[in-house]
């Protein structure tokens, strides 16, 4: 699944299909949602939230440069 947010972009990735990613990021509670800035991991959150709560972690991620 992926959704655009201006310059933002949300990925679903299913962990069971991709071992090397839920060792990289230790994604062991799902769901886990991690944010990238020009390709480093610069904040996440584990666990159900509802659609304001994502909204507020999604404005509080810096852009690209």
């Amino acid at each position: 699944m992926r959704e655009n947010h201006s310059e933002k972009l949300l990925v679903y990735v299913d962990i069971d299909d991709c071992p090397i990613i839920q060792d990289r990021y230790g994604a062991y509670s799902v769901p886990m949602v991690v944010a990238f800035v020009n390709g480093r991991a610069v904040d996440r959150f584990i666990g159900s939230r509802d659609d304001a709560d994502i909204q507020a972690f999604l404005a509080q991620v810096p852009a690209s440069q």
